[in-house]
């Protein structure tokens, strides 16, 4: 039957990827400001390539890059606009959409003071360790920030977003479907958090005070005693389309019921 010509199987291509795959070691790049000025942003256009930046000596940036494919080489463009790096990796070619013709793994050393922005769809992105102001864009891969104490806004579509060890005065994170999990050691002056649906976890240093608003269609709102203050300068927004919002003291402090 002419149908049958268009039927794959599965177990066939992977197998077909897996040996005719090629895995080269990393290659590396020093990225240097032309003219030696100072670094002020870096920009990435990662496409399905997963992101880990942490930091590194002032006024260049390191680059480690990690590509896998079966046949045709994934792309991994580097220039510099002025003080801004921008790179962009991509996985040409009809294969790249299964996921199992290419692959590419970036990682940055970069000055901990600049911008970073990054946009990806299916790549998990990590950054740790920076201060300046972070901006990320997600489809549906996971995005880790640890240690980070710059401006943080992010947005995913279906993956999770993970904060730990938060020094950042402001956070604007969302989600459509997902989960928002934010633990801070400073306390923060607003953190706006919103999910369609899924789960919103907020965690500040125990004694600080805020005003706590947004909302919840269906689920449970949840603050730890003494946390709301309706006096307080600093703000948490946590809303949640369906799902439950939970604003806890870091370390753990008995949770009171908030309001709807």
């Amino acid at each position: 039957m002419i149908s049958a010509l268009f039927i794959v199987s599965p177990m066939a291509v992977e197998t077909w990827a897996y040996f005719g795959g090629h895995r080269p070691g990393p290659t590396e790049s020093l990225e240097v400001p032309p003219g030696g000025g100072r670094v002020q942003r870096l920009q990435v256009d990662a496409g399905n390539a997963s992101v880990t930046v942490r930091p590194g000596p002032a006024g260049q940036v390191r680059v480690r890059q990690t590509l896998i494919w079966s046949t045709t080489k994934p792309q991994v463009r580097k220039v510099w606009d002025g003080s801004v790096l921008k790179v962009q990796a991509e996985c040409p070619g009809w294969w790249s959409l299964t996921g199992l013709d290419c692959s590419v793994k970036l990682e940055f050393d970069v000055p901990p003071e600049i911008e970073i922005q990054v946009v990806g769809t299916s790549g998990s992105t990590d950054v740790r360790g920076t201060t300046g102001r972070l901006d990320l864009t997600s489809t549906s891969g996971s995005t880790t920030l640890t240690d980070v104490g710059g401006t943080i806004w992010a947005r995913t579509g279906s993956g999770a977003l993970e904060g730990t060890g938060l020094s950042s005065r402001t956070a604007d994170v969302g989600a459509n479907s997902g989960s928002l999990d934010l633990a801070f050691t400073t306390a923060p002056d607003k953190v706006t958090a919103k999910v369609g649906s899924g789960a919103v976890t907020i965690g500040v240093p125990p004694g600080s005070h805020y005003q706590v608003v947004g909302r919840s269609g269906s689920g449970s709102r949840e603050y730890a005693a003494g946390l709301e203050e309706s006096t307080s300068p600093r703000i948490i927004d946590a809303t949640a389309g369906s799902g439950s919002v939970d604003v806890d003291y870091v370390g753990g402090v008995p949770e009171v019921p908030g309001a709807s």
